[in-house]
């Protein structure tokens, strides 16, 4: 037995692969996902390096000890991301409906690039890593040109999100504005209204965003590295392999590349014995347990005072459920919890194990992706409160799947929460239908893990992938596309021989009323 383990970790080292993770830091939950893929990797055998852009300072950076080097690469003001992500200062209100999307992260994408193209130090640490394979996060293209420059002969990206639009677009995928909305505002019923402000949105994006990135990237290019390099948007669409945090069962279905892997629910750890208090709040009787938490990122003082009292107004509608909220400052309105036995605040909460308990009916959920992965697997159903990012995706899917229900923060009224509640609590379809989900995800063919190492390897050790790979079509605008320049020539012919034929129908009609 020992000389077969022998053997097997012999075969893994004599394969092991150099890989670089070029690594956006946006959030803690893209750091923990980085944590899991790294960790599946060195225990393959393989070596990895990475390097951080770090977008946001306020994110741990901590890593296994066995990653063989790291690199950050940072802006010049520590408090840049504070001082632009305004998302984060007011997260209950609605803002207005921009045109555009991804502002904040497009700018600061491309002011780290500015830092890293010059930077020589970096550009060392490339070249001398001898890497087989490389991943950037794909938040900007930064990563994937400084890959394509120190000449890592297979490149590829690894998001902890779900699939944006940049990466759409390059890939060669249709997206049609009667179908599909936007990553960060994807509610499209098919009315008239959804179709219009979806179509105005992806032509904002294909013909005044995008151009406009590519030619900012496109400059610094030509700076560093001459007119011989490739633009931005070759590189782009060259990537040979795209590896998604979600899944198949769980996104709105689209015509999909090859070269695209939903590998989701990877980072998600199986559930363990969680703590005896726990056990006992579940064992309080009770017609059923509901689990609240909007995450690290959204601390409950964040929230304003109105619609946390509200939220305790609503639960106290139900005294028979028992309501777990994720509370991070104790001290803080003890005065609206009075007399309220059926809600319990805790400053920590182990997710993953609650989710798993038969016990616990129903989730209330910002709908970070993670927190998505983890109700769908465990096959709980969710009222979810979308605040940034791509949790308003994450959340309309949930809808769309029938196993949740949206609020808009704007809508957390004491009795629009109670109607929400009771809808989901006593209307047996979304369990039934989250069950399916889950049954679906555990049973499913091809495991995460499984399909995200095969890939890789198989990427790294055939490069050009992206040439069997690309779609037809996926160095075309949208107008060439569609055959607009053909529907042109339609219009232009239709008007040339229109007039023509009204003259002839005058002229038959004049003579008919001479004969």
């Amino acid at each position: 037995m020992r000389f077969l383990i022998l053997l097997t970790q012999i075969f893994c080292f004599s394969n092991a692969l150099n890989i670089l993770f070029y690594q956006a830091v946006i959030g803690p939950s893209h750091i923990a996902y980085l944590r899991t893929t790294i960790k599946k990797l060195l225990d393959r055998g393989h070596t990895v390096d990475v390097v951080f852009a770090v977008y946001n300072e306020m994110t741990n950076l901590e890593l296994s000890p066995e990653v063989r080097r790291v690199y950050y690469n940072r802006h010049a003001d520590p408090d840049y991301w504070k001082k632009n992500a305004n998302h984060f200062s007011n997260m209950f209100e609605k803002p207005s409906t921009p045109i555009g999307e991804f502002e904040i992260y497009h700018e600061s994408g491309y002011q780290l690039c500015r830092i890293a193209i010059n930077d020589n130090e970096l550009f060392d640490f490339l070249k001398t890593g001898e890497y087989d394979i490389g991943f950037s996060s794909d938040y900007d293209p930064c990563g994937n040109i400084l890959m394509t420059a120190a000449k890592i002969p297979s490149i590829g990206s690894l998001m902890a999100t779900p699939i944006f639009y940049p990466q759409i677009v390059s890939a060669g995928l249709p997206t049609v504005a009667s179908v599909f909305g936007t990553p960060f505002f994807p509610e499209n019923d098919g009315s008239l209204y959804h179709k219009t402000f979806s179509l105005l949105r992806l032509t904002y994006y294909h013909y005044v965003i995008a151009p406009n990135l590519e030619q900012k990237y496109n400059q610094l290019i030509r700076q560093r590295f001459g007119n011989v390099f490739p633009d931005v948007s070759k590189i782009e669409r060259d990537l040979d392999i795209v590896f998604v945090n979600s899944h198949d069962f769980l996104e709105t279905q689209r015509p999909m590349s090859p070269k695209i892997k939903y590998i989701g629910g990877m980072a998600i750890r199986e559930a363990k014995n969680f703590p005896e208090e726990f056990d006992r709040l579940l064992s309080v009787p009770a017609s059923a347990c509901v689990l609240f938490s909007f995450g690290t990122q959204v601390p409950t003082h964040k929230m304003p005072f109105q619609i946390r009292k509200n939220f305790v107004e609503a639960f106290k509608k139900f005294p028979n459920v028992t309501f777990l909220w994720k509370y991070d400052n104790m001290e803080l309105d003890t005065e609206i919890f009075e007399g309220v036995d059926n809600v319990h605040r805790l400053e920590w909460l182990p997710q993953t194990e609650l989710l798993h308990d038969d016990r616990v009916k129903l989730f209330i959920s910002h709908m970070g992706l993670n927190s998505y992965l983890e109700t769908a697997t465990a096959g709980k159903p969710v009222l979810a409160i979308p605040l940034f990012a791509d949790q308003q995706n994450n959340a309309q899917n949930a809808k769309n799947r029938e196993m949740g229900l949206l609020l808009d923060r704007d809508q957390l009224t004491v009795r629009k929460i109670e109607s929400t509640l009771r809808e989901l609590l006593e209307n047996p379809k979304y369990l039934s239908n989250a069950k399916s989900i889950s049954k679906m995800i555990l049973e499913q063919p091809e495991k995460p893990t499984e399909k995200f190492i095969k890939w890789l390897e198989f990427a790294a050790r055939n490069p050009g992938l992206n040439k069997v790979f690309r779609m037809p079509g996926s160095d075309l605008s949208p107008f060439y596309y569609y055959c607009g320049d053909i529907l042109m020539i339609l219009i232009f012919i239709t008007f040339m021989v229109f007039p023509f034929f009204l003259k002839q129908v005058s002229a038959f009609t004049r003579k008919i009323k001479t004969d």
